[in-house]
C-alpha cells in the first residue's frame, strides 16, 4: 500500500495531532503540509505494523454464514434507487456488496412476527433469498451479542479492496469480520502512537475498531467476504 494513500485520509484535526506527537509541527499546521511532513517522516523511519489475532467465533455459527454467503445471490439484493435514503442505500453489483438499512441489532428493529420490516419485508421480495438474509441477520447478531455490541446497520462485501479511508457516517465503533478460503487481507488500523499500526485478522475472528481512524485492508488472495456492523450517525447530527 502506498505511504501517501494511507495519509491522504487522516482528518485535519488527527494529521495535526500526529505533527505535534512527533515534534514534527505546530497545531495549527496547514492540513496539506502535515501530510508532506508525515509522509517524509515515516519513509524515514517506517510505522511498525503489529500483528493481532482475537478469539475465533465457534465453528458452527461461521460454517453457516460462510454457506449464506457463498449462495447468496448478489445482484438480486437490488433495492430501487428511488426510496434511497442516508440510512437506505442502494447495491454496488460491480463491487459486490451491499449494505442494509436498520437492521436487527441489539434490542431492536423486530415487529410482531419476529421480522425487520424495514429489510426484509420491505426491500427484499424474493421468498427464498428474504429467509437467507433473515438467518444470516440473527447470526450476526448471535456474534454481536456475544462481545456485547450494539449497531444499527450491517455491510457485505464479496471480495471488495478496501483503500485506506475513514468512516464519516456513523458514531461509536465498528465492528469487522471476514470470512472465506483466502490468505492475507488483515485490516490496518491506525492506533494512538503514529508510529504503531495494528494489523487485525478478522478471518472468523471479529474485532471492535474505530472506523474514524484512518484503515485498509492488506492485499490477499482467494475469495474473502466481510461484514461490517455500526450504528449510523442520526439525520442533522455534525461529522466529528
Amino acid at each position: 500500500m502506498d505511504l501517501r494513500s494511507e495519509l491522504s485520509c487522516l482528518p485535519t484535526q488527527q494529521a495535526r495531532a500526529r505533527v505535534v506527537a512527533l515534534g514534527l509541527g505546530a497545531p495549527s499546521t496547514p492540513r496539506s503540509k502535515c501530510i508532506e511532513k508525515l509522509v517524509e517522516h515515516f519513509l524515514a523511519v517506517p510505522r511498525s505494523i503489529v500483528p493481532v489475532e482475537g478469539p475465533k467465533i465457534p465453528m458452527k455459527a461461521y460454517r453457516r454464514m460462510l454457506s449464506l454467503l457463498d449462495h447468496l445471490p448478489f445482484e438480486l439484493i437490488n433495492p430501487p434507487v428511488a426510496k434511497r435514503t442516508g440510512r437506505l442505500r442502494a447495491v454496488s453489483v460491480s463491487s459486490q456488496s451491499f449494505s442494509l438499512g436498520t437492521t436487527i441489532g441489539i434490542g431492536g428493529g423486530f415487529d410482531a412476527d419476529g421480522y425487520n420490516t424495514r429489510i426484509v419485508k420491505d426491500r427484499i421480495k424474493h421468498p427464498v433469498l428474504r429467509a437467507m438474509l433473515t438467518v444470516l441477520w440473527d447470526l450476526l447478531a448471535e456474534v454481536a451479542a456475544g462481545l456485547g455490541f450494539s449497531y444499527t446497520t450491517a455491510y457485505v462485501n464479496k471480495s471488495f479492496s478496501c483503500a485506506p479511508h475513514v468512516d464519516r457516517n456513523n458514531v461509536g465503533p465498528s465492528l469487522a469480520m471476514s470470512l472465506g478460503r483466502f490468505t492475507g487481507g488483515r485490516l490496518v488500523c491506525e492506533t494512538d502512537d503514529p508510529q504503531v499500526l495494528l494489523a487485525h485478522r478478522t478471518q472468523r475472528r471479529p474485532v471492535v475498531f474505530d472506523g474514524h481512524r484512518p484503515h485498509w485492508v492488506q492485499p490477499y488472495k482467494g475469495t474473502r467476504y466481510s461484514v461490517i456492523l455500526y450504528t449510523v450517525r442520526p439525520r442533522g447530527s455534525p461529522q466529528e
